[in-house]
């Protein structure tokens, strides 16, 4: 009767235990699936609405969710040099092409070019190198880019609406990170310029657990954007993987 009763038990176990592997199995197969088919959740998309505080270079704002939709659209080529020799730069030939239309919902990143990161003994120019290689083929001209973002900073209504008309707060923004100034790392606040300065459309991915996995809309129609129809707009994307020490340029998205 033991035996039986031991028997019965142990089948009982090897049933249960075949159906969660099964189960398992089915999860991980679903997850592969998933990533083949590119069915990857389309992820979160904010703007900063509000600029609250600042410490060394990482800035701290009031940040609004979008609702409406957003693509990866990547600038083709064409407009790519449009913008680079509106700015009164060479831009460079290269045999990399940059297609037209590819209207993607926008996920997680898949492919980043590492290429267009800097050394990391020297990140003070990151973001004008890669805002220079992404519009020129060239990061040679992230003095020119930091000159104008700067130039345009003092100038800016949205920059001074971003810091709530406070003019003084603005200054001592400005004075602190000195955006003018060689190995300067541009962050958020500059990005935020760039948008407005290069006339271009700019995502930046953020991963970790502070950025929480969120791409983040820099846009010269702010604050207005939560309206926006996002499909044909073409723009660079971004991320940012280690809170300003490093951008690389999106290649794909999942």
């Amino acid at each position: 009767m033991e035996i039986k009763i031991f028997n019965f038990f142990s089948v009982l176990m090897f049933i249960i235990l075949l159906k969660a592997e099964n189960s398992k199995g089915l999860g991980v197969f679903k997850s592969i699936k998933s990533a083949i088919s590119g069915n990857e959740p389309l992820k979160e998309v904010i703007f900063h609405k509000k600029f609250e505080s600042n410490i060394d270079h990482v800035s701290v704002f009031k940040d609004v969710t979008l609702n409406n939709h957003n693509f990866y659209n990547p600038m083709d080529t064409a407009l790519r040099k449009k913008k680079c020799e509106k700015l009164g730069l060479k831009f460079q030939k290269s045999t990399k092409e940059y297609p037209k239309n590819i209207q993607k919902i926008l996920t997680k990143p898949r492919n980043i070019l590492d290429t267009t990161t800097v050394d990391p003994y020297n990140v003070g120019n990151v973001t004008y190198e890669l805002l220079s290689q992404l519009l020129c083929n060239t990061d040679q001209y992230h003095e020119t880019i930091r000159d104008v973002i700067h130039k345009n900073s003092l100038q800016s209504k949205p920059l001074r609406d971003l810091f709530d008309g406070d003019q003084d707060k603005l200054n001592k923004y400005l004075e602190t990170r000195r955006i003018n100034e060689n190995n300067r790392i541009g962050t958020d606040v500059e990005l935020f310029i760039a948008a407005y300065a290069l006339d271009v459309c700019i995502y930046v991915y953020r991963d970790g657990p502070i950025a929480m996995n969120k791409w983040t809309l820099y846009h010269k129609n702010w604050p207005n954007l939560e309206n926006l129809d996002m499909k044909n707009e073409k723009c660079l994307y971004i991320a940012e993987p280690f809170l300003g020490c490093a951008y690389y340029a999106v290649e794909d998205v999942a």
